[in-house]
């Protein structure tokens, strides 16, 4: 060892940026050969790191510098080891005097290894800069794309809805303002002219829709615009790292790197999870850029393994001695945490055991933040911004919650009604809220629940200050509230008397003559109430249902929900002169027959008040099963059909009866365009209702004033 010592060399090569190159070819027993020789950063200045490493030191001037041999004589163990502390972590034994056998000074060394670090730095700066810079390009593209329809979010004052439940001041008096069209003349006479559809913006809307819509190798949820801002964000985050980065060497100088970009990357994760964002207010709710929270996740998680594969690399010491020190020990703890999250994340997981997957993100994201806190002091400061995102959300959740006494109510189809009173408005149809039931059995869970009928500030039915909400059971939690309905509805038999005491403001509006017995809500002085919390609502979008001229509602099995409370909302405009639309067309496919019946009275009164403003109804049912007995009474806009829904025989359906509504009426202005909404289908489905809307040539997509198309897919993939 010592003869290795003794003809070990340092020598130099003059250049405009000169490197002293180190070479000690017998140290292989103790050091990785493949590091002996290597360049490496004088960033590397803290033995308590860990990091092993031959280094280099730059200096601006050719230099030569010797070591004598007598300086090693006999070899003895501590002064090799003096010799290769100083060797490999120079920067730790600067204040003790050096050997005279060198003739690079300490003030030389300490100055070239602090112009390194700050080089490093300033590159590291570089590639931060870049990174955000290209974050906020992308963020202004994408808005600028959307701007025609955030622009007619805005102007029509949609955006101040949807953000907070309340009570109804609403009276029963609504004035009728019949929605006449005649031939001839270019326009709907309204209270309150809708948008539009002019030519400029049909153009937009069409080759919007390529982009939105457009399925990328047959895969029922990856869409062109997904993969294009997922592909845009790879890249980004791929240049960052080899931001003058580009050979092993300089990864290995920039080991940091990595572990930067991830970091800075932590608050965003974190802006997306919010249930209460800013893109509210671009008519985009949080679970439609939730895709976005899951990409970014992912390559916070890549960025750190290439961090720690770079240090682990690097390193001969055993790995249970390099966890006896804190700053591994909280990095592997970070490293675990973010694998963690991920595994159980991913949608088969989250899907089926959707409470666990819940459970553990919570427990995972605490434990993270903490270990990385721990970790090294440089992320601090992204951490304090990740706990004020959240602490802002939880704050706003807190402020959206109400606490109500709700009655639960099962019937046949294994449907459960959950009404919540004095929550009359302050929601837009469509939108949905989170449930918790003060329960034992039920306390610590919450769940999404669809709002079922639409508020009261744009209902048909007057002076209704309910909230509705209908589960089907098909999960255990479902199950469990239908329990708990199936509890009252056994005592309606008791009840009868009592019950017709007390009529019911929302059944009572909605169907005029009828008892709250004989539509299964029993009082709650027999038990049938429980405690909850409605939270909310969520759910933003931009697209009005109002606006078009055929309006199409496409829902399976529970999905009924958000297409009644759109047609309720469609009805009740109608009936306020608010809205453009002439024709409503409803599918609804469900396996159980049965589901049908709470649903065939509101149906009936929509369609009586719908006749009476001249808006046309066709209501098609597609039972996929022999399940249920139930047979709803015969009228001529209800159609029962026991075969599966075609989804392109939808979508012509509402194209020819558009164009015969323009043939019709004569008119030569364009006309409103065709608005498609969907929810509780499947992803193929979804698949299949964007294809058959990307079908329709661009000729007759002009004559129809365009289509837009929104879909709800309930369990968030």
């Amino acid at each position: 060892m010592a003869n290795s010592i003794q003809n070990s060399s340092i020598h130099s090569q003059p250049s405009p940026v000169t490197s002293w190159f180190i070479q000690v070819p017998d140290l292989s027993d103790h050091f990785d050969p493949r590091f002996l020789g290597m360049t490496v950063s004088s960033d590397v200045e803290e033995a308590s790191d860990g990091f092993v490493g031959v280094l280099i030191l730059r200096h601006s001037a050719t230099r030569t510098c010797e070591m004598m041999s007598s300086q090693f004589d006999g070899g003895h163990p501590s002064v090799r080891n003096s010799y290769l502390s100083r060797l490999i972590f120079p920067g730790r034994y600067l204040h003790r005097p050096m050997s005279s056998g060198f003739q690079m000074t300490e003030s030389q060394l300490s100055l070239d290894s602090q112009l390194q670090k700050e080089a490093n730095q300033l590159i590291t700066a570089e590639a931060l800069s870049f990174l955000l810079g290209s974050f906020l390009a992308g963020f202004f593209l994408a808005a600028l794309i959307r701007s025609p329809f955030t622009i007619i979010y805005v102007i029509t004052g949609r955006f101040k809805q949807g953000w907070i439940l309340r009570r109804s001041r609403q009276t029963a008096e609504i004035s009728i303002v019949r929605n006449w069209r005649f031939p001839g003349i270019p326009h709907t006479i309204n209270a309150i002219k809708a948008r539009r559809a002019q030519i400029l913006f049909v153009e937009y809307l069409y080759w919007y829709n390529r982009l939105t819509l457009q399925s990328i190798w047959g895969c029922q949820l990856l869409t062109l615009a997904k993969l294009s801002v997922g592909l845009f964000y790879v890249m980004v985050v791929i240049i960052s790292i080899l931001w003058k980065n580009s050979s092993a060497s300089d990864l290995l100088s920039h080991f940091r790197r990595p572990a930067s970009i991830a970091m800075f990357q932590f608050p965003i994760l974190f802006l997306l999870a919010m249930k209460n964002n800013l893109c509210g207010f671009l008519g985009v709710g949080h679970e439609r850029i939730n895709f976005l929270h899951r990409l970014i996740g992912r390559t916070v998680v890549l960025c750190s393994i290439i961090h720690a594969g770079i240090i682990w690399k690097a390193q001969v010491s055993p790995p249970g001695q390099l966890l006896k020190q804190p700053t591994f020990l909280y990095g592997a703890i970070s490293l675990a945490m973010m694998i963690f999250l991920t595994l159980t994340s991913i949608g088969p997981v989250r899907k089926r055991f959707y409470q666990c997957f819940l459970g553990a993100h919570i427990f995972g994201y605490i434990l993270l933040l903490f270990a990385l806190w721990k970790h090294v002091k440089d992320t601090h400061l992204p951490i304090m911004l990740c706990c004020g995102c959240k602490i802002v959300d939880q704050m706003l959740q807190a402020f959206n919650t109400r606490f109500r006494t709700a009655q639960f109510t099962s019937l046949p189809g294994k449907i459960t009604i959950i009404e919540v009173p004095n929550l009359g408005t302050g929601w837009r149809a469509g939108q949905f809220v989170f449930l918790r039931i003060y329960s034992r059995k039920y306390v610590l869970e919450k769940h999404p629940f669809t709002i079922a009928n639409a508020p009261a500030t744009d209902s048909p039915y007057g002076a209704k200050n309910n909230l509705v909400l209908i589960a089907k059971a098909n999960g255990d939690y479902t199950r469990r509230i239908h329990e708990i309905g199936l509890t009252k509805a056994a005592m309606e038999s008791e009840c009868t008397s009592e019950a017709k005491k007390y009529p019911d403001p929302w059944a009572q509006s909605m169907f005029p003559g009828h008892t709250k017995s004989e539509l299964g809500l029993i009082d709650s002085s027999y038990g049938s109430q429980l405690l909850v919390s409605v939270e909310g609502p969520y759910g933003h979008t931009y697209q009005d249902m109002r606006s078009h001229e055929t309006v199409v509602l496409v829902g399976a099995g529970v999905g009924c929900t958000f297409v009644m409370s759109l047609f309720e909302e469609v009805v009740g405009s109608s009936l306020r002169g608010l809205a453009s639309t002439r024709n409503i067309l409803i599918y609804w496919t469900l396996r159980d027959i049965d589901m049908l019946e709470f649903f065939v009275d509101p149906i009936r009164e929509n369609l009586r008040i719908a006749q009476s403003v001249d808006v046309a109804v066709q209501i098609k049912i597609y039972v996929t099963s022999t399940m249920g007995i139930y047979r709803p009474p015969p009228f001529r806009e209800l159609t029962v059909t026991r075969r599966r829904m075609n989804i392109i025989e939808v979508v012509n359906e509402s194209v020819n009866i558009t164009i015969a509504e323009i043939n019709a009426l004569g008119r030569s202005d364009p006309a409103s365009g065709i608005g498609i909404a969907s929810a509780g289908v499947s992803p193929s489905f979804s698949k299949a209702l964007r294809d058959a809307t990307l079908s329709i040539d661009h000729k007759t997509f002009s004559e129809i004033g365009g289509i837009t198309v929104h879909t709800e897919i309930f369990d968030n993939q």
